[in-house]
């Protein structure tokens, strides 16, 4: 009878109760500071430079039987050079061989835009105005004026401004509104018809 309770405190000994609260094993370390989120850049803007810097077009000159075509290449969004060459057919007189006048003008101007691009707008308009020199050469009349043998070519000067128009859907196209200024040599045969104020309504296209 002694024998039984040696036997129980044996049992207990060699098989310990498990402990109620365990200690846990801690797990894989947390880091201290939570990796921050990288800020979100702002959202683009529409760009606001010049987009083009050569363009080719030409005009039609209002109330006028002549037309213009060139080039123009701009620097910045502000200053460009313009070559324009018109050719105007004169009905105010005839030639020797009895066919209608014209006159054949070139005419490099410097020009300016007034305001900087905003392509974020549907409808862009920009005011311009230009100046620079130009050459005209016309066909030799039938009969003199008063008296005077009239001048058939030589240099003058022109003076412009208007409006550039261009649209966000299709940036390559412009449209011109122009109010242009002609002072042409004195006692040239065209003077009265393609001299003072010309009016031109033109489309470019910028191929860069």
């Amino acid at each position: 009878m002694t024998i039984a309770p040696l036997l129980l405190v044996t049992a207990t000994l060699a098989n310990p109760i498990p402990n109620a609260n365990p200690i846990p094993t801690p797990s894989a370390a947390t880091p201290a500071v939570e990796e921050q989120a990288r800020p979100v850049p702002p959202p683009t803007q529409a760009q606001t430079a010049a987009p083009h810097t050569f363009a080719v077009g030409g005009s039609i000159v209002a109330g006028s039987n002549g037309a213009t075509g060139g080039f123009s290449y701009w620097f910045n969004q502000y200053v460009g050079v313009d070559m324009s060459v018109g050719y105007y057919r004169l009905p105010g007189y005839a030639t020797v061989n009895g066919s209608s006048g014209y006159t054949f003008q070139t005419a490099p101007s410097v020009v300016v835009m007034l305001t900087k691009p905003n392509q974020t707008r549907e409808v862009n308009l920009r005011p311009f105005v230009g100046a620079g020199i130009n050459y005209v050469s016309a066909s030799q009349p039938y009969a003199t004026v008063s008296g005077t043998t009239p001048v058939t070519s030589g240099t003058g000067m022109q003076s412009f401004g208007g409006v550039e128009m261009s649209f966000q859907d299709t940036p390559s196209l412009g449209l011109t509104f122009e109010a242009a200024y002609y002072h042409l040599p004195s006692g040239f045969v065209g003077n009265g018809y393609v001299g003072g104020m010309n009016y031109l309504i033109g489309v470019h296209f910028y191929l860069k």
